[in-house]
């Protein structure tokens, strides 16, 4: 898995996103991390969202980061769940 996603990683890791690439109806985001630590958010959205398995998230845990791979409603809704919690320990969220 980590080979298919590693040209993505690279191009985050220059680029700091990569604006909804698509694939086979799907799209694919990535997102670097600031405060939260990748294979912990990972896990976490993977149990919320648990019920929607064309929905893929994979830590790069090399650049604190997250690739999620799935219809764009899915990514941009995991997307907003992740901007929310990469917050610093201790701040409030909304």
């Amino acid at each position: 898995m980590l080979r298919r996603i590693l040209p993505f990683v690279l191009l985050a890791t220059s680029c700091k996103a990569v604006p909804g690439i698509s694939s086979e109806g799907n799209v694919t985001e990535i997102r670097s991390l600031q405060y939260a630590v990748a294979g912990e958010l990972t896990r976490e959205l993977q149990v919320l969202y648990a019920d929607r398995p064309a929905l893929r998230i994979v830590a790069d845990e090399r650049t604190n980061s997250l690739v999620l791979t799935g219809p764009g409603s899915d990514v941009n809704q995991a997307m907003r769940v992740v901007d929310t919690l990469d917050k610093p320990a201790g701040v409030a969220t909304r």
